[in-house]
């Protein structure tokens, strides 16, 4: 008799300051470090030193968690004023090339314009990384800055609160967090 194997499922739900420990687990076991502006940081020590104090700021975080209860996700919004935020999106490698990493920029995306009622977020981004540029451009960020001859680095920005948004009829992201995904 042939097994059949079962299908895992994940949720994208707000981070909690219970997270911080799976999600040390998460970027402890997280590839590439120090890849992108040096994040993530490179051992556990840093990367709790690095976390704790951005779940304690005023800052918005989603995570990916699976039935087991691993992080395997983590997008964070980083605000700079009531308007605006900075983004950073981190998909575990595990768990790249099933389409999550862009339910969580629309989560995100979504939280920034509805809930939080900024104008803009951000986000720098590796040229060299076509899929993210092109998800990112697929969601309707646009570049707005590139660092230079020298360095690889790519700035991109979205206004988040829309006409459309703000009338609840958002055709992107419709998606309501928590947010359940069969993979």
């Amino acid at each position: 008799m042939k097994a059949t194997k079962t299908r895992e499922a994940v949720t994208i739900r707000l981070a909690t300051a219970e997270d911080l420990e799976p999600l040390v687990r998460m970027y402890v076991s997280f590839e590439p470090k120090l890849e992108f502006q040096g994040l993530p940081p490179a051992n556990e020590e840093r990367i709790r030193r690095w976390l704790e104090p951005l779940l304690r700021a005023p800052n918005s975080h989603l995570i990916i968690e699976t039935d087991t209860g691993r992080i395997v996700g983590h997008a964070m919004l980083c605000q700079q004023s009531s308007e605006r935020a900075e983004l950073a999106i981190f998909v575990h490698q595990d768990y790249r090339h099933h389409g999550l990493g862009e339910k969580l920029m629309q989560a995100i995306v979504r939280f920034a314009c509805q809930c939080l009622h900024l104008r803009k977020i951000w986000l720098t981004v590796e040229l060299l990384n076509a899929p993210a540029v092109n998800l990112y451009q697929k969601l309707g960020f646009v570049p707005i800055y590139e660092q230079g001859v020298l360095s690889s680095e790519l700035i991109m920005e979205r206004e988040v609160s829309c006409q459309v948004c703000r009338q609840q009829q958002c055709p992107v992201f419709e998606a309501h967090i928590p947010l359940r995904i069969e993979l």
